[in-house]
Parts: C-alpha cells; sequence; structure tokens
C-alpha cells in the first residue's frame, strides 16, 4: 500500500473489501430468507457506502444516494399491495416540516445534498420495513447486525495500534467518525446481545464490541452498553430517565463553568457554543427554521454568540473563516432548521413511537428495541445521527408494531 496513508487504505479500500468479504461468509453461513436477504444486502450496501465513501470519494456517494432512492421507488411502484403495509405518517409529517422550511431558507449545495440524503434515509428505512415484517426476517436481520459489525472492530483495533496503541488519536478513519463508529459498534454490542445467549462465547463478543467502542473514545459510545444492562436488569423508566437527567446535568454543570465569550480547547465546550447558537436561530425563525440543512450556510451569522473560538489545537479562529460546523445535536437541529413547531411535534412522535413498545407481545424484542431506541435518542444529544438509516429504522420501528402483527393479540389491527 505504499503511497497511501492509513486513513486512505482503512477508509476507502480496507472497510469496504473486508465488509464485503464478511458479508459473503455470513450469508453463506445463515439459511435466510430473500426478504432477510435482501434487507442484510440493503443494510451492509448502505454500511459499506455511506461512511467510508462520504469521506473519501463524495461523488461516488452522492451517486449511490440517488440511486438508492431510484431503486426504492421502484420496487414500491412493482409492488404496490406491499408498500400499503407501512406506517408512512411519521415520515409524511417530518417531510412536510422539511419542504416548509424550504421556504423560509437559501438553495444550496449543503441543502441540496442534506434533502437527498434525507430522501436515501427515508426510502431506504421505507424499504427495510417492508423486507422485515415477518418477525423471523427482523430476527435474522439483528443476528446479523450482531456478527456483521465485528469486522469493524477488527479495523478499529487495526487502526488503534497503527497510531501506537495510544489515545493521543481517536480511531476516526475506520468509519469516517469517531462518533460514528461507536454508535455503530454500540448497535452491534446490543444485536450482539440479543443473537447469543448467556455463555462464554457472548461473555466474548460483548468484551470484543466494549473494547473497540474504547478505541473511538466516545463517551456516548460507552452509554449504550450501559443502557443494555440497565434495561436487561429491569430497571423502570422512571429509574432511566433520572440516570439520564443525572447525566444531563452533569453536562450542564460543566458548560456553566466557562467563560462565555470563548470557548474552551474541548470539544464539548465548542458543542455547546453551537447549541446557543441553534437556540438563537431558532428565536430568530420560529415557524420555520433557517431551513433544512442551512445550518452550516448560517452559523456565520451568529458569530456574536462567541466570537471566538479556541478550536482543539490551540489556536484563535474567527469563526467567520470556519467552512462549514453541525449541531452535533440533533434535537437542536430539528429546532434551529425546522422551528419550535416541528420540534414539538417531532418529540411527540418519539413519545408514542416509545410508548408504542408497550404493545409488543414478545418481552425479549420489546427490550432489544427499548434500549435501541434510548441508546440512539441519547447519542442524538450529542451528534448528528439523522443522515443514517439507525436513527430512522429503529427509532420508528415500534411505530410499526401493529401493521406488523408483532402486538398483542388483543391490539393487532
Amino acid at each position: 500500500m505504499d503511497g497511501l496513508d492509513f486513513n486512505a487504505t482503512v477508509a476507502g479500500i480496507y472497510g469496504p473489501i473486508l465488509g464485503f468479504i464478511f458479508f459473503l461468509i455470513l450469508c453463506f453461513n445463515n439459511k435466510l430468507s430473500i426478504n432477510a436477504f435482501l434487507l442484510v444486502s440493503f443494510y451492509s450496501v448502505y454500511t459499506l457506502t455511506a461512511y467510508n465513501f462520504n469521506l473519501n470519494y463524495k461523488d461516488i456517494y452522492g451517486f449511490f444516494q440517488v440511486l438508492y432512492i431510484c431503486v426504492v421507488f421502484c420496487m414500491l411502484l412493482v409492488r404496490p399491495k406491499s408498500a400499503s403495509r407501512v406506517n408512512y405518517w411519521p415520515f409524511l409529517i417530518f417531510l412536510f416540516f422539511v419542504v416548509i422550511s424550504r421556504f423560509g431558507g437559501s438553495e444550496t449545495d449543503a441543502t441540496r445534498s442534506a434533502l437527498i440524503n434525507l430522501l436515501a434515509c427515508v426510502t431506504i428505512t421505507v424499504l427495510m420495513y417492508l423486507l422485515a415484517r415477518r418477525r423471523e426476517d427482523f430476527r435474522s436481520f439483528v443476528c446479523f447486525i450482531g456478527d456483521f459489525s465485528l469486522i469493524y472492530c477488527l479495523l478499529a483495533f487495526i487502526e488503534f495500534f497503527e497510531n501506537g496503541a495510544t489515545f493521543s488519536h481517536k480511531v476516526s478513519a475506520t468509519f469516517g467518525s469517531p462518533n460514528f463508529l461507536a454508535l455503530f459498534l454500540s448497535i452491534g454490542f446490543i444485536c450482539a446481545a440479543y443473537r447469543y445467549n448467556n455463555g462464554l462465547r457472548k461473555n466474548i463478543i460483548l468484551i470484543i464490541y466494549f473494547l473497540a467502542i474504547i478505541t473511538t473514545e466516545s463517551r456516548s459510545g460507552l452509554v449504550v452498553p450501559a443502557l443494555y444492562y440497565i434495561v436487561s436488569k429491569g430497571l423502570s423508566f422512571r429509574k432511566i430517565v433520572t440516570l439520564f437527567f443525572l447525566i444531563l446535568s452533569f453536562y450542564i454543570i460543566k458548560y456553566m463553568g466557562f467563560a462565555k465569550d470563548k470557548f474552551s480547547g474541548d470539544g464539548d465546550f465548542e458543542r455547546m457554543g453551537l447549541n446557543l447558537m441553534s437556540l438563537q436561530m431558532a428565536i430568530d425563525h420560529p415557524f420555520t427554521g433557517v431551513g433544512w440543512g442551512s445550518f452550516p450556510d448560517n452559523f456565520r451569522n451568529y458569530s456574536h454568540v462567541f466570537d471566538i473560538l479556541n478550536v482543539p489545537m490551540g489556536t484563535e479562529l474567527a469563526l467567520a473563516t470556519y467552512d462549514s460546523f453541525s449541531t452535533h445535536n440533533d434535537f437542536l437541529r430539528v429546532l434551529s432548521e425546522l422551528g419550535w413547531v416541528a420540534f414539538f411535534v417531532f418529540l411527540i412522535i418519539l413519545w408514542r413511537s416509545y410508548n408504542s413498545l408497550k404493545y409488543m407481545d414478545n418481552a425479549k424484542d420489546r427490550d432489544l428495541l427499548k434500549v435501541l431506541f434510548l441508546g440512539i435518542c441519547f447519542f442524538s444529544l450529542f451528534q448528528n445521527n439523522m443522515f443514517n438509516i439507525y436513527f430512522w429504522f429503529f427509532l420508528f420501528l415500534p411505530l410499526q408494531i401493529k401493521v406488523f402483527g408483532w402486538a398483542r393479540q388483543d391490539l393487532r389491527t
């Protein structure tokens, strides 16, 4: 691999190639139905391109996004009867607010890219719902994730030791971002815990996942395994919420200790400043927000919130010199880009989705979806995850329980 740095080889070559080989091995060793095979295929292709190609080959990535949308629409047109077996209303409501927000924002490359990304995620999620209607296919899909994600544990370890086995360099090339990788590995951790019965094999695999998450240095990633043990022990939702607010209070107290006119070199303070900018955008544009995907084009206009940024390297740069920034918070992204009405409607949809879990007729499946739901919500407090299918698939899946026939017998429609 002479002439290629480690970042390019891992993200652009090792990941997709090894992932594809591992995908073939898993499909060969597991007896998958046609629907389950298509389900894991779409999942794998999306995973192998969405992050690796977005990092190094953006043109190819954009082509794949458009291709995903076209393929899904064609499949829905070919099988209109199957297409009717999904609850579309949460997606349609969200897309409605996205369309409304476009009237208040400007048309730029960032907004177009954001819209295409969103449409790709939503259309792929709808297709995956159609393929996962049978409980057996969904369980096969979960088991596949639990095994498939191990390839990225291996890549994370390779990069970690390539960096000298120290935490001075975050494992970031493997998946384009250490936090995205941590989210992916956390989902793999939960699915592996679901896949294997208690025993030595399960414990070894979970330890591998946990160590891989540690190499990313993502604190949010470490919370998800903790949530798994909380839910598996049968703790009440009230105790989980209490724990959540205790963690959130810690961050609030920490943020209150820094000077308002500057960020600290700590990335946490940087994110806090961006969150304050998001709130200010929502105050200035309460009904439509600044427009879907428009945060990167608008944050420079809010340099009065924090005029000078102390970046992690220690170099002071004016905020206006930055090319782009994200909110690092999905909830504040909805608030700043879509407005207050969309924000509260989004929270209501999430609450209805979580509340729907109580209708499931299988306790093990319910606990699986509960910890995935809570884990992704927690991640979304500190990261932007709305441009990946994991966010949409697992957060809105509980709303499909009744139409899938997974609800208790007296509640099925």
